[in-house]
């Protein structure tokens, strides 16, 4: 790395051949060692996890996951309709549950050996662009970075994602350093099945095929440079064809993978946007009624009941770009806003409270790196410079390209994890820099002054990105969360102290107001107790059908009939096609 580095390869010129042999087994040795590391970490932290309530617990999208995936399992690969979400992870999920059924142990544990060959693309790529030390760094980075430990013990797509997108980096880098030419289709296949795994890659995949152009025509290759990007681009298409083809047979719309591309880039851009919370302002919380709700909204909207998934999430697009023209000094400010947060020390949740799920866990909380130390470093070491530039180049375009391709959504820590499997390198960078430095101060004035310049990067850094107090998620979501944990398993006293716990934080939070006198409606049977959890919340949660029902069926229960039908004849006309809220009117009806 830079001159430091040619100077310890002057030094040690023409060893001899036995010590040559003993220094390629000892780096083999480490290299085993830390990947040995990287599993025991995984194991333990999955061990404790399986200690906690948290143990088999699903949540929002981890649900919708595993939903779907029942369905692919017993032969239902699709609804018939145009994919909202990108299909490949519960596509995983189905494969996996057809050959042992849900089980999500075994999941798990795939997803702790993917998590593994992360690490292990990490080595690869830092040793084809820098050299051994620095991937041996990398590797031992990220052999104990937490939230690597976190999501592959999730039922969620990130593990999946980050091993794609190193592999398709891996073989990026390979394909242009040795130029042979089924490495860059073979790139592309993997970039391709990235994208159906979550498209925000696909902007990415435009620029690397505008790269292998621009790089060839610098080398005077043009007519193999477009050969080459030909073939990256058929490898990308592969994968996201037949998606694409089943979205068009399913509503004879165009779209390449799915249409929750408006819904997420409103969510970022709109008035209400706190550039962190996934949920349309004035729609439910939970996912399948936030969508509900999304359709709906759009469709009334529209005055067009018949409204297609993709005029749908156009419609939502429209709303979002509204917004920013109608704003734009806001906008910008929010944006910038949001690129801090994207940077920023504190793991955003989302589906859980990263931080109260994670102290269930020793291994993360005392023997884990975090992004509060990778972020710094990877900015050291972007200021160091080094490593082979032409395949560096590729690292340096995907970390500007990911990040401008999230920001303009909402950020949170998953949709950050393959930004940070790549930073992770350039933190492994710094680090050898300096320790190079350390030992040949002396022989190196430019050196030690560049090496200068990064300590100064990383300490302005650590300014940076120190944790928001604002993106701290509220102590009532989090009690929420330990309640629904522990309702999952089957304890209902604590889960019932949890939700109260959360209800005192926050006396108007539906969720955990509707799942407490869930508890008291069908555990502990009391109707009286769930008029007494739900009267209070309902001027805040006059919108939620749920709520309204089984307010409305428990006053009727306790000789308040008069006032349960109100609550009946609003649930029925909201849901003007069922059966179910038609009977309980009538019934209501006859007893008032």
């Amino acid at each position: 790395m830079g001159t430091g580095h040619g100077t310890m390869g002057g030094m040690d010129s023409e060893p001899p051949t036995s010590s040559r042999h003993w220094r390629i087994d000892r780096a083999t040795v480490i290299l085993i060692a830390l990947l040995a590391v990287a599993l025991l970490w995984r194991l333990v932290f999955f061990f404790e996890m399986y200690a906690s309530p948290y143990a088999d617990n699903l949540t929002l999208d981890s649900q919708v996951y595993h939903e779907v995936a029942l369905a692919v399992a017993a032969g239902e690969w699709s609804h018939g309709e145009t994919f909202f979400q990108a299909p490949l992870y519960p596509w995983v999920l189905g494969v996996v549950y057809s050959l042992v059924g849900p089980n999500q142990t075994v999941v798990k544990l795939l997803q702790i050996l993917l998590s593994v060959a992360s690490c292990w693309l990490i080595f690869r790529v830092a040793d084809r662009i820098f050299d051994r030390a620095v991937a041996l760094a990398a590797l031992a980075i990220s052999a104990v970075y937490g939230m690597s430990l976190y999501f592959a013990n999730e039922l969620l797509v990130v593990t999946v994602i980050v091993f794609l997108d190193l592999l398709g980096l891996d073989l990026l880098t390979r394909a242009s350093t040795d130029g042979r030419k089924f490495l860059w289709a073979a790139a592309g296949v993997v970039f391709g099945l990235s994208a159906i795994a979550r498209p925000t890659i696909l902007p990415f995949v435009a620029v690397v095929g505008v790269w292998i152009v621009v790089t060839g025509w610098r080398s005077g290759k043009v007519r193999t440079a477009l050969r080459e990007a030909v073939l990256f681009g058929v490898g990308v298409a592969l994968p996201i064809a037949p998606v694409t083809l089943h979205n068009y047979l399913a509503d004879r719309d165009l779209v390449l993978v799915a249409t929750n591309g408006g819904v997420n880039f409103f969510i970022g851009n709109n008035p209400q946007s706190d550039g962190i919370t996934a949920v349309v302002p004035g729609t439910r919380a939970d996912r399948w009624g936030g969508h509900a709700d999304q359709v709906r909204i759009a469709r009334e909207t529209l005055g067009d009941p018949g409204a297609t998934p993709r005029e749908i999430s156009d419609f939502w697009y429209d709303r979002a770009w509204q917004h920013i023209r109608d704003n734009p000094v806001e906008a910008f400010r929010h944006t910038a806003y949001k690129a801090f947060i994207l940077i920023n020390a504190h793991e955003v949740s989302n589906n859980r409270v990263i931080e109260f799920v994670t102290r269930h866990s020793s291994i993360y909380s005392w023997a884990t790196l975090k992004i509060w130390l990778v972020l710094p470093l990877a900015l050291a070491g972007l200021v160091v410079g080094g490593g082979r530039r032409l395949p560096k180049s590729l690292l340096l375009i995907f970390v500007v390209v990911y990040s401008a391709t999230v920001i303009p959504f909402f950020i949170n820590a998953r949709f950050r994890m393959p930004l940070a499997a790549v930073l992770i390198i350039f933190a492994a960078a710094a680090v050898v820099a300096w320790c190079r430095w350390l030992r040949e101060r002396p022989l190196d004035r430019r050196f030690g002054r560049l090496v200068g310049v990064s300590v100064a990067a990383a300490l302005v850094g650590a300014v940076v990105v120190r944790p928001l107090p604002a993106l701290r998620v509220p102590d009532a979501q989090a009690f929420f969360n330990e309640g629904e944990a522990c309702r999952a398993h089957g304890d209902f006293a604590a889960a019932t102290g949890w939700y109260q716990a959360a209800l005192g934080e926050y006396p108007g939070f539906c969720d955990a107001a509707f799942n407490l006198a869930q508890i008291h409606a069908r555990v502990f049977p009391d109707p009286k107790k769930v008029v007494e959890v739900l009267e209070p919340v309902e001027p805040s949660c006059a919108e939620d059908i749920g709520i309204r029902r089984l307010l409305g069926l428990s006053l009727c229960s306790v000789g308040r009939c008069d006032e349960g039908v109100e609550h009946l004849r609003f649930v029925a006309m909201r849901s003007p096609g069922s059966e179910e809220a038609r009977r309980e009117l009538e019934g209501a009806l006859s007893q008032d």
